[in-house]
Parts: structure tokens; C-alpha cells; sequence
């Protein structure tokens, strides 16, 4: 039984749902406004920069889910599609909430 590739796979996962949370947030509140922007002291009425920022989030986003589905399709031929899915989101749940924690200082209860 080997889960190297749900591992790979369900961090790629919860990486593709936070790129996802940057990168369609386009209020004044989102991410790229209130943290990457004022730490790279960049203007935030830089509109072309602004949504070239958000672009980059959704392209890596699209990218996630591109390699989660690789090693989701390799982990269901190594130990059938029942397990590599239980094992995925297992690895997907408990990286999404590592991830909320760090990146988005969210209340783990």
C-alpha cells in the first residue's frame, strides 16, 4: 500500500483551493491588497500589475489541479480507485486546514 502519490496529490489539491482564494479575490480586503502588495511596495491603483498579480494566482491554481490529477490518476492505478480516493481526501482535508491556518491565519477548532 503506498501513498506517496495521495500524498503529492492532496497537497497539490489544497494548493490549487488556496491559488484559487488568492486569485479570485479582487476586493480591496483580498490578499494581494492588503498582504503581497504593501510588503513589495507596490501601488495598489497599478491596475495592469494588480490583475497581472491575480492572473499568475489563477494560472498556478490551474497548474495545481493539473499535477493533483496526475498523482491522483498514478495513486489509482497503485492501489485502486476506492482507496486512492478515502487516502486523497484524507491528505486534501488535513493540508487545507494546515494551509487556512498558515496562509490565511484561520481558526482551527
Amino acid at each position: 500500500m503506498g501513498i506517496k502519490y495521495n500524498l503529492v496529490s492532496g497537497v497539490f489539491a489544497a494548493l490549487a483551493g488556496v491559488n484559487t482564494k488568492i486569485g479570485f479575490n479582487f476586493g480591496s480586503d483580498g490578499a494581494i491588497q492588503s498582504l503581497f502588495l504593501p510588503r513589495l511596495g507596490i501601488d495598489p491603483s497599478n491596475s495592469i500589475l494588480l490583475y497581472s498579480i491575480h492572473a499568475v494566482f489563477i494560472i498556478l491554481m490551474l497548474l495545481s489541479n493539473a499535477l493533483m490529477l496526475k498523482f491522483y490518476v498514478l495513486s489509482m492505478h497503485e492501489n485502486g480507485a476506492a482507496k486512492a480516493t478515502v487516502y486523497n481526501f484524507a491528505i486534501n482535508y488535513l493540508s487545507s486546514l494546515t494551509f487556512g491556518a498558515l496562509f490565511f491565519n484561520e481558526v482551527i477548532t
